[in-house]
């Protein structure tokens, strides 16, 4: 475990806080910060596809989220789409989790929200600018 200052980076620091997970470098969570750490380098933006019901209070809560942070993504409700549905059964373990993200492919599970890891793993400031 890094020590609080000897970090290297950005990446350095939020690996540190998930060490105590087996496979803290596959974590999803990392695994998101570096795709968006593409992002605010310059490279291509990734594609955001936000998997959700309508009745689903997390659900709004990622995505106003989101929205408030004007970074873009793409809705799709598992209650109108059985494809969809089986696809978070399976990113989820059997379990059918809402919202559940995909970044480039990469999925996670955003239940319960949590702002602050969500901004963590987004490498954006957790208050709207």
């Amino acid at each position: 475990m890094v020590l609080a200052g000897r970090y290297q980076n950005d990446t350095d620091l939020l690996v540190g806080r998930m060490a105590a997970s087996a496979n803290a470098l596959q974590h999803p969570m990392v695994v998101a910060f570096r795709r968006f750490h593409e992002r605010s380098t310059g490279a291509r933006m990734a594609e955001i596809i936000v998997y959700s019901t309508g009745w689903c209070c997390d659900c709004r809560r990622a995505k106003q989220f989101l929205r408030e942070r004007k970074i873009p993504f793409r809705e799709v409700n598992i209650d109108e789409s059985p494809d969809a549905e089986e696809l978070v059964l399976r990113a989820n373990n059997g379990r059918r989790k809402v919202p559940t993200l995909e970044i480039d492919g990469r999925f996670f599970a955003a239940s319960p929200f949590d702002p602050y890891l969500l901004a963590e793993a987004l490498k954006i400031s957790l208050n709207p600018k």
